[in-house]
């Protein structure tokens, strides 16, 4: 239909609309290469009907969301400065739009997005303050649409829960404890209120497992080792009832390990070295097989470094100084295999150079024991 009226613009923005449906569900398979190929079909489409229509605000917003969906694809392979700048080609565009028409909602809402998907890329690039600032930009936007006259919406609710829960893991990040728990908690109000009216719904559970990981989170850096226990016990059930209902959504699957490395922690720290091995272990099985599955996504990949990681520091913990540097050794290796497969991050390269002071520590204290 598209080639019969290549002229149609309606046509035409439901063919990049597709792409982008096509896009999410490789995402969601795990098949980030094909995701980003998608995306960037959409996002030729959307540029040239811009070229020839500038001034539409719709293509605009289309292009706003093109750019949005590549830019999260950038940041899961590891590319942040490609990332940032399609963040920020973003974020002028839908500040634009808000300008042209401040009562639009839409608008609005989009930059409260813009503004939170550029405070990922900050944070992830290590720029805590710019990413609060970026996240209390959203925040406000979100809670002047909160009191306007239209209703509120879930959606709304939604964004308004995760606007707390990214400033809470900020305020944690600068050691500001109290007021990180006073954000997850005003999160945590909102998911549970959310879940009460539609339990049955993927991404409010998901919401409320980030809810309890985040207060945990916060409740161990409080020295506060049964709390988080707790806590990231309600978030493992969670986790492991959402997997297993979708066992090909590779980030429901991630999650799941980030529950078990999380209960593997606290444990660690309760000094129960036997329970905290099984948790990190199972944990190490999924990441392992993520890894394996999309060889290009960074977040995978640097997830199996971080495995073992923690093996090593509970192995170091037992004293077992040969296995903690075998471990270390791997998490060594996957580094620098990242960075000779250019998908490390900037901030990981360090890690490198890292990892081999401490196989230099690990191998003399192995050979003194």
């Amino acid at each position: 239909m598209v080639d019969k009226k290549p002229e149609n613009v309606l046509y035409k923005r439901d063919l990049a609309a597709s792409y982008r449906k096509l896009g999410n569900v490789q995402l969601r398979l795990g098949n980030t290469n094909e995701a980003l190929s998608q995306y960037q079909s959409a996002l030729r489409i959307i540029q040239m009907l811009v070229k020839k229509d500038p001034i539409n605000t719709l293509l605009q917003r289309d292009l706003s969301v093109s750019y949005g969906k590549i830019s999260d694809i950038q940041l899961r392979m590891g590319n942040t400065a490609a990332a940032l700048y399609q963040y920020q080609t973003m974020l002028k565009i839908n500040r634009t739009l808000a300008e042209i028409d401040a009562v639009n909602i839409k608008f609005q809402w989009g930059l409260a997005e813009s503004h939170s998907k550029f405070g990922d890329v900050q944070l992830r690039l290590g720029n805590t303050k710019k990413a609060m600032f970026q996240y209390q930009s959203a925040l406000k936007i979100l809670q002047t649409l909160e009191e306007g006259k239209e209703p509120i919406s879930t959606q709304l609710q939604r964004d308004l829960s995760v606007s707390y829960r990214k400033l809470g893991e900020v305020q944690l990040r600068l050691g500001n404890t109290e007021e990180a728990m006073t954000q997850h908690q005003s999160a945590l109000k909102i998911i549970q209120a959310l879940v009460g009216k539609d339990p049955t719904n993927t991404q409010t559970q998901r919401d409320l497992w980030i809810a309890y990981n985040q207060i945990g989170d916060t409740q161990l850096r409080l020295s506060n080792a049964d709390t988080a226990l707790s806590q990231y016990q309600s978030g493992l059930k969670i986790a492991r009832s959402l997997a297993g209902k979708d066992t090909t959504n590779m980030q429901l699957q991630r999650d799941l390990s980030i529950s078990y490395n999380n209960l593997g922690d606290v444990q660690l720290r309760r000094s129960k070295t036997e329970k905290a091995l099984a948790q990190y272990q199972a944990g190490f099985r999924i990441v392992q097989a993520l890894a394996e599955k999309d060889p290009k996504n960074a977040q995978f990949q640097r997830d199996v470094a971080v495995s073992y990681f923690k093996l090593a520091n509970l192995y170091e913990t037992r004293k077992d100084y040969s296995s903690a540097y075998a471990k270390i050794s791997l998490a060594h290796d996957k580094f620098v295999h990242m960075q000779q497969s250019e998908i490390i991050e900037t901030g990981d390269i360090k890690y490198i150079k890292a990892t081999e002071k401490e196989m230099q520590r690990l191998k003399k204290l192995a050979e003194n024991r």
